[in-house]
C-alpha cells in the first residue's frame, strides 16, 4: 500500500511525495508543488490519501501533477 503526502523533507517546494505504509523514507519524490494545486486538494493531499497498486499511483499523480 502507497500514502500520498505533502514531502515533510522539503519545507520550502511542499512537493507531492509517496511514501510505503509504515515507512519514513519516500518511495518517490515528485516534481509537483502542492502550493500549485487548489486549495481543496492541498488539504486534502495533506492528510494523505492512500493508494492500492502502482496504476492507481500513477493515474492518481497524472491528476494532480498536469
Amino acid at each position: 500500500d502507497l500514502r500520498m503526502s505533502r514531502g515533510l523533507g522539503d519545507v520550502y517546494k511542499r512537493q507531492i511525495v509517496v511514501y510505503k505504509k509504515g515507512e519514513d523514507k519516500p518511495y518517490l519524490t515528485t516534481d509537483c508543488r502542492v502550493s500549485n494545486l487548489p486549495k481543496g486538494d492541498a488539504l486534502y493531499l495533506e492528510k494523505g490519501i492512500e493508494i492500492k497498486g502502482k496504476e492507481s499511483l500513477m493515474k492518481t499523480l497524472e491528476d494532480y501533477c498536469s
